[in-house]
C-alpha cells in the first residue's frame, strides 16, 4: 500500500530501496500469493538500514519512488521490473474498492507469483501451498460425502434409465463405476460451482497457488491424479495401498502429491455448529442407505 493505494507487482530491491531511502517505513503493508492477509514489510523481509542498500539500477532514490507511485506516475518504469521477481503479482480477492496495479506485460517471463522475496524452488513453492494443518481425515470425509452424493444420484438415474440393469448390484463393481463417474463430474463441479458439496459442507477450499479458482483442465488433471494416485482407480488391495502413502505423504509433508504437481492449495476454514449438524446429518443418511441396501 503506497499513499492509501495498492500499487504493483513491485520487486523485492525496489522495497528494499525504497525504505532505505525513507520514502516507505518499515511497518508499509504489503501482500503477495500464500498470504492469508496483509503484513507489515519488516515481517517479511530484513529492512537495511538507511544508505546500506545499492540504488536500483538506472533509478536511484528517485527511481523508487517514482514506481512506488500511482500508476499514473509510474507507467514509464514498467518495462524496469517486468523482469524481477515482483512482490504482490496480484491484489486479494478480499480487498474490494482498491484498484491494483498495472498487470506486467504479456510478452514479459512470468513473474515468480508465489514467493515475496528469493529465487523459487520446490520448497520454496510447496511452502507457498501449504496452508496450516493438512487435516487429513477431513478431507477424506469430503470426499465419501462426495462420493455418496454420486452414488445416490447414479443409482436413481440407473434405475430411472435401466431398471433391470445390474451394473451396481456388485459393490466392487459399483464402487468402480462411482468413482470413475465422479472422476469426470468433479472438474466440471468444480468449475462451475468453485467447490464439491463435500468440501463445501467441511469448509475446504481447493485454489491454485495465487488463489484464483481451477480452470477445467486443471481441474480435470487433478481428479485423474487423486482417482489413480489417491484411490487406486478403487480397485482391492491398491485402493488401500494408494490411501496409505497419501495419508502418510500428507501428514508428513503437508502437500499430496497431485497438489503439488498442479500447484494446488487446500485450506480449511472453521467448522461451526450448522456444519456439524449438516455433517451429523449426513452420517445418519449414510448409514441408512447403507442398511437398507444390505437388508434389500
Amino acid at each position: 500500500m503506497y499513499a492509501g493505494r495498492m500499487v504493483g507487482p513491485c520487486t523485492t530491491e525496489l522495497l528494499q530501496a525504497s525504505v532505505a531511502s525513507g520514502l516507505l517505513a518499515g511497518d508499509t503493508q504489503v501482500w503477495t500469493p500464500g498470504m492469508k492477509e496483509w503484513t507489515t514489510v519488516s515481517q517479511v523481509m530484513e529492512v537495511p538500514d538507511a544508505g546500506s542498500t545499492p540504488p536500483v539500477a538506472g533509478a536511484g532514490a528517485a527511481g523508487a519512488a517514482a514506481a512506488m507511485a500511482p500508476a499514473a506516475v509510474a507507467g514509464d518504469l514498467d518495462a524496469e521490473v517486468a523482469d524481477e521477481p515482483v512482490f504482490g503479482y496480484e491484489s486479494p480477492a478480499e480487498e474490494p474498492g482498491v484498484a491494483a496495479g498495472p498487470a506486467p506485460d504479456a510478452a514479459s517471463p512470468a513473474p515468480d507469483a508465489y514467493r515475496p522475496y528469493g529465487e523459487p524452488g520446490p520448497d520454496q513453492l510447496d511452502a507457498s501451498l501449504i496452508a496450516g494443518e493438512p487435516h487429513p481425515w477431513l478431507r477424506w470425509l469430503a470426499r465419501v460425502v462426495d462420493m455418496t452424493i454420486t452414488a445416490f444420484v447414479l443409482g436413481m438415474v440407473v434405475g430411472i434409465v435401466a431398471p433391470s440393469s445390474t451394473m451396481l448390484d456388485s459393490g466392487l463393481g459399483a464402487s468402480i463405476v462411482v468413482l470413475l463417474v465422479w472422476m469426470v463430474a468433479e472438474p466440471f463441479v468444480l468449475t462451475h460451482f468453485e467447490n464439491t458439496p463435500g468440501k463445501a459442507l467441511l469448509n475446504i477450499k481447493l485454489r491454485t497457488a495465487d488463489g484464483r479458482s481451477l480452470k477445467l483442465d486443471q481441474a480435470f488433471q487433478r481428479s485423474a491424479r487423486v482417482w489413480f494416485f489417491g484411490l487406486g482407480a478403487g480397485l482391492p488391495i491398491v485402493s488401500l495401498i494408494t490411501l496409505i502413502v497419501a495419508y502418510n505423504k500428507l501428514t508428513r509433508e503437508g502437500i499430496t502429491s497431485w497438489d503439488r504437481a498442479g500447484e494446488f492449495s487446500v485450506t480449511h476454514g472453521p467448522i461451526g455448529t450448522g456444519r456439524m449438524v449438516a455433517i451429523g446429518l449426513f452420517i445418519g443418511f449414510y448409514f441408512l442407505i447403507n442398511i437398507s441396501a444390505a437388508l434389500a
